[in-house]
């Protein structure tokens, strides 16, 4: 046996040692049905892509196969899990620009029936797949916009080259307006030396009348080339116009471009800023989330702690539900004390009745005095002791009595001393009266503190503080429906809920303080002793049920010992101080019960709505304790009431001793006549023992008293001659003694009635506990709920920190390009006011070339009538050409300077129109390029649905095949398999397997009698187990298929175990545990099989709770399907069959060996034991 824990420890923690280590092995089927599609020109196949990461990725097992296999493969328990790569699942990728953005769904299939932990890792597997596809999207996402921005600088690079072209344009047209300006120019200075040398020229005109006729020819031509020269000089016009136009229309644009350019340039330097400071705080960004992480698995310990103290609550409450019947019994037992007091306190006042009559006996018989003394010191000692001490005093005054009754034959030979003794007689009585006074201060005192107590009780403060805490219950209950979404404090809110329990149990203590304090002043009216006794062993109960200390409980007996003390006023005053310290101690509890509500207001996480329920208990417990002190208020004030009359009878007897006094004092002058009646003492002193006997059986509970009652009574022994003249005046105040006896025996009535509504409210206290347990468990549930909530919660934290990593390099990769793009615009902007100013320059130009060119125009009219008038007059010229003739020369070179300046400037009009031309195709480039580059950017949608696609491309859905409920339902079938074996092998370990019934029955008769006990056993627990389960919650799909598995795999466990023990005795009962141990990790019921030690995946398929561990979950909770159970059902049944004929084979085996024990082996054991 030695060695059962090592086993049970070895086997189950190898067993699942590190299943999360080998989830490689947890078989999980993908379906790609993805199609790829076209974005942005490119394939694009995320399908395919993700397929490709998950045979790199060896986190599960991932199984590639088509739908209908995979289906196969879910039904057939091959695969736990189905994840689903939908056919449009590229395509809807590709929507995130438009208008309609559609999610991409990952759906991934389960059959929790399965195994419910393989559930939890598949799913924590789909939602790292989920990650990873959005990332590759994102991805995707990110490099398609840097595409479009780069289509856009391209757009932008297009529209600086047309521009540069616009610039060399218009350094061409500069250049040839320069050139033809200069031509102009030569042509001028020509034309001015032509007109100085023909002046010079009239004496030779004559002389050219030779060359007239040439010269007329010449301007015949030149008259008919007048017309091509003006419409030459319209057309440059024109074409100088719409350049001037087009060059304005450009130069006003440029304002727009700057802008432009200059919006362009702060927005991309905003956005590089702002991925910076992104940039910058990935690290806090990591930072935080590994601080969540790790803050979020000590929410998990804390949770887990709450739920530990809660449950220790819980546990403590139910060992005080437990004691309330205790509690209820105490009551009742003091009711029933109360009662007693009353019939005490009857046969007291009988008591006193017969005192009175044998005071009337001894003014008749001085004989009797003695007894009548005696019954007088009797009942003066027990008022003396505050009513509660009396009992004492009885006893005290019979040993008195027996010694009247003894000394009596003396008295005669004592009359000698009568007169001293009768002079101490009346010294003693004069102490008696004064402690009869001591007795009548303190009696008050006891009143008034019932009193105060009472109204304390029922003061205005305690009723304002009552309202208080009920109001506060109420603000309290109305916090917590508040704080249902507030789950930050969890550990301040459980310290105040075990604060709140503690301050509960408190004022219930100060409850009980005032009960045993009002129980105690009931018991003083009658049997102080006994009741303290009864108390005591109480405590020590309380003590044992409660767990409470040595400190708490020594607390306890001293406050109860000041019962015991032997004056009335340290009495009266003890239980005054206890009563008001526990009203004093209630108020306080009260305070600080409405300060810890006050504080769970603002604190509390545990699962608000549970809260909430249990503090709604807590309050109703709360109501029922202040209706419970109310009433203990009323029974306060029927105790101070029945005080004051005893009191008032107190007083009364002051009366009475005084007169004694008196009547003594004339006792000492009559000695003389008392002599007379010595004879009659000795039978008086009899009787007045028997009475006193009679007296002491009628009270015995009556144990203690004080201790100067025997020195007066011993002293009354050897005085009682000096007594006779005194008889009268003792007569009198036995009479008004017997009169007061009405006065006590109503209060101690009073009393009783009061104990009797006490007893009457302990079944709402009890209530008020039970509800306080029921909300205690409540607490437990939902702080164990927490607990599971929270690990999720930092399951799916640690999952983020791993994927924060690859989030701050995309956000450092986004920064870096981002910077680039906004480098290049600066580039631009620096650029963009010197071709602001080339426009302004060339438009500035153009115009002033248009100017010329009008003024030209303006001027070829007059230059065609001057040449037609030169031809006119070249006829007249004719003779005058004569005198020219000398100077031909001159007007030759001055003609051929003319003609090499037109020249230059009809070389120089191409080169015009040439530049003319790039001004207006680079206008017509930087236009298209602006606009197209424009066009891409609007054309691109940034709405919400957008942005939604863009952080969120793809959205996880999850269908179940079957449905587990929470991990009670998943753990089930491995309980329920695991509790029927260990009841085979309890019940084996006790039951008496190898003795026969009868030493001459056959080894069949035998097996029959074994098989029989064994299989009512059995199916007796498979029933009370399976409907324990069901009435604690648990819901089967398949009622019939529950209650069969249990009484097969009972009947099987009970079996084999039988034989075990049959076959081998207490070895085999070892092998049984042995095997109990191996099938705690080889049947499955936790983990996965696939990712449990090779061990036991190898004696997996051999083991019985194997079997009834698939049909529970069949069962339970389906997913298995009908074929899987009755397959078990058969191999559990082939277990019975096979654990029947083993065990019927081992006993006869058994039988023809001898090795059987015989049927009178327990009469010879019970028969050896009788002897001992």
């Amino acid at each position: 046996m030695i060695l059962i824990p090592f086993l049970y420890a070895i086997f189950f923690l190898t067993s699942v040692w590190d299943p999360y280590g080998d989830t490689k092995e947890l078989p999980v089927a993908v379906v790609n049905q993805d199609q790829a599609v076209k974005y942005h020109g490119k394939r694009f196949a995320v399908g395919e892509q993700l397929v490709s990461n998950l045979k790199k990725n060896h986190k599960l097992g991932w199984h590639f196969v088509s739908e209908k296999t995979a289906k196969k493969g879910l039904a057939d328990h091959k695969y736990y899990t189905i994840v689903t790569i939908p056919k449009n699942f590229s395509k809807n990728a590709t929507t995130v620009t438009s208008k309609h953005p559609k999610k991409m769904k990952l759906n991934y299939n389960t059959n929790d029936s399965l195994n419910y932990i393989a559930e939890v890792i598949s799913e924590a597997g789909a939602k790292q797949l989920n990650t990873s596809v959005r990332e590759a999207v994102t991805k995707a996402y990110a490099l398609a916009m840097f595409k479009q921005i780069k289509t856009a600088g391209e757009g932008y690079d297009t529209a600086a080259k047309g521009a540069k072209k616009l610039k060399d344009g218009g350094v061409t047209l500069q250049s040839g307006l320069k050139t033809y300006t200069t031509g102009v120019h030569t042509l001028k200075n020509g034309t001015t030396e032509l007109n100085t040398k023909v002046k010079a020229m009239p004496a030779g005109v004559k002389k050219l009348a030779d060359g007239s006729s040439t010269l007329k020819s010449g301007l015949d031509t030149l008259n008919g080339s007048t017309g091509t020269l003006a419409s030459g000089v319209n057309q440059l016009v024109d074409g100088s116009g719409k350049v001037t136009s087009g060059l304005q229309t450009m130069n006003g644009k440029t304002g727009t471009l700057v802008a432009g350019v200059n919006k362009l340039t702060n927005g991309s330097g905003q956005v590089t800023s702002g991925l910076n400071q992104l940039n910058g705080s990935t690290g806090t960004l990591a930072s935080g989330v590994s601080q969540l992480t790790s803050g979020s698995k000590q929410v998990t310990s804390g949770s887990n702690q709450v739920t530990d103290g809660s449950k220790q609550v819980t546990t403590g409450l139910g060992k005080l539900n437990s004691n309330t019947g205790t509690l209820q019994t105490g009551v009742v037992k003091l009711a029933d004390g109360s009662k007693a007091v009353q019939v005490g306190v009857t046969t007291y006042t009988n008591g006193v009745y017969q005192l009175a009559t044998g005071l009337k006996t001894l003014n008749s018989k001085t004989g009797a005095l003695s007894s009548g003394v005696t019954l007088l010191n009797t009942g003066s000692k027990s008022l003396e002791s505050g009513v509660s001490k009396y009992t004492a005093g009885v006893s005290k005054a019979n040993e008195g009595a027996q010694a009247v009754s003894s000394g009596a034959s003396t008295l005669k030979s004592k009359t000698g001393d009568l007169s001293t003794g009768v002079g101490a007689l009346a010294e003693n009585t004069g102490t008696l009266n004064s402690k009869v006074g001591l007795l009548q201060a303190g009696s008050k005192q006891v009143t008034d503190g019932l009193n105060k107590l009472a109204v304390s009780a029922t003061s205005a403060e305690a009723q304002q503080q009552i309202a208080s805490l009920q109001t506060g219950m109420k603000s309290m209950e109305a916090a917590l429906t508040a704080l249902q979404t507030q789950l930050a404090a969890a550990k301040t809110a459980s310290a105040n809920s075990s604060q709140v329990n503690s301050l509960v149990s408190a004022m219930a203590t100060n409850v009980n303080d005032l009960t045993s304090s009002s129980a105690t002043t009931t018991s003083s009216s009658s049997s102080s002793a006994n009741v303290t006794s009864q108390i005591n062993a109480k405590i020590e109960a309380l003590k044992d049920s409660q767990n409470l200390t040595d400190a708490q409980v020594k607390a306890l007996e001293d406050s109860l010992a000041s019962v015991g003390s032997s004056t009335a006023t340290s009495n009266a005053n003890t239980s005054s101080a206890t009563n008001t310290a526990a009203a004093t101690a209630l108020k306080s509890n009260m305070d600080k019960l409405k300060a810890a509500t006050a504080s769970t207001q603002s604190s509390s996480t545990a699962d608000p709505s549970q809260l909430l329920d249990s503090y709604k208990q807590l309050e109703a417990g709360v109501n029922a304790l202040i209706t419970n002190v109310n009433t203990m208020s009323g029974s306060l004030s029927k105790l101070a009431s029945g005080s004051s009359e005893v009191s008032t009878g107190l007083t009364a007897l002051q009366a009475g001793t005084t007169q004694l006094s008196t009547g003594l004092n004339a006792l000492n002058s009559q000695v003389p006549d008392l002599v007379s009646g010595v004879n009659s003492l000795a039978a008086g002193s009899s009787k007045v023992a028997n009475g006193t006997s009679a007296l002491v059986s009628n009270s015995s509970d009556l144990n203690s008293g004080a201790a100067t009652l025997t020195k007066g009574i011993g002293s009354l022994n050897s005085q009682v001659p000096t007594l006779t003249s005194a008889i009268m005046q003792l007569n009198n105040g036995g009479q008004k003694l017997n009169n007061n006896s009405a006065d006590l025996v109503s209060g101690t009535t009073q009393v009783a009635d009061g104990t009797a509504q006490l007893s009457a409210q302990v079944p709402t206290l009890v209530s008020g506990v039970q509800q306080l347990f029921s909300g205690s468990s409540a607490v437990t549930l939902g702080s164990e709920q927490v607990t599971s909530g929270s690990g999720q919660v930092t399951t799916g934290l640690v999952t983020l920190d791993a994927q924060v990593p690859t989030l701050v390099s995309g956000v450092q990769k986004l920064a870096s390009g981002s910077s680039q793009v906004t480098t290049g615009l600066t580039t631009l902007n620096g650029q963009v006011p010197a071709l602001a100013s080339g426009v302004a320059k060339l438009t500035s130009g153009s115009g002033q070339v248009t100017t010329g060119l009008v003024t030209l125009q303006g001027k070829v009219p007059t230059l065609v009538t001057g040449v037609q008038k030169l031809d006119s007059g070249a006829g007249q010229l004719n003779t005058g050409l004569q005198t020219l003739n000398s100077s031909t020369g001159t007007l030759v070179s001055g003609v051929q300077k003319l003609s090499d300046g037109a020249d230059k400037l009809d070389n120089n009009s191409g080169k015009l129109l040439s530049g003319t031309n790039k001004i207006k195709n680079g206008n017509a480039t930087l236009a298209t390029s602006l606009q197209s580059g424009a066009d891409t950017i609007k054309s691109t949608p940034l709405k919400n649905d957008n942005a939604s696609m863009f952080a969120a491309p793809s959205k996880l859905t999850h269908t179940r095949y079957s449905y587990v409920p929470n991990y009670g339902h998943a753990l089930a079938p491995y309980v329920l398999s695991l509790a029927l074996y260990v009841g085979a092998v309890v019940f084996n370990f006790a039951y008496p397997i190898r003795r026969m019934a009868d030493d001459d029955g056959s080894p069949t008769e035998w097996f029959l009698s074994k098989v029989t006990v064994g299989t009512v056993v059995a199916v007796a627990m498979a029933f009370v187990e399976c409907i324990a389960l069901l009435i604690a919650g648990l819901k089967p799909d398949h009622m019939v298929e529950y209650f069969v598995t249990a009484i097969m795999i009972a009947l099987a466990s009970m079996f084999i175990v039988m034989f075990l023990s049959m076959a081998f005795d207490n070895p085999g009962r070892f092998v049984a545990m042995v095997l109990l141990m191996l099938q705690l990790g080889g049947a499955g019921g936790t983990f996965p099989m696939e990712i449990t030690n090779s061990f036991f995946n190898a004696i997996h398929p051999f083991l019985p709770l194997t079997y009834s561990v698939m049909a529970f979950r069949q069962a339970i909770t389906s997913g298995w399907g009908n074929g899987t159970f009755a397959s078990s059902i058969g191999v559990l049944a082939l277990f019975m069959v096979l654990g029947l004929l083993l065990l019927w084979a081992s006993m006869i085996v058994l039988h023809r060996l001898q090795m059987q024990r015989p049927a009178d082996e327990l009469e010879e054991i019970q028969a050896k034991h009788a002897e001992k």
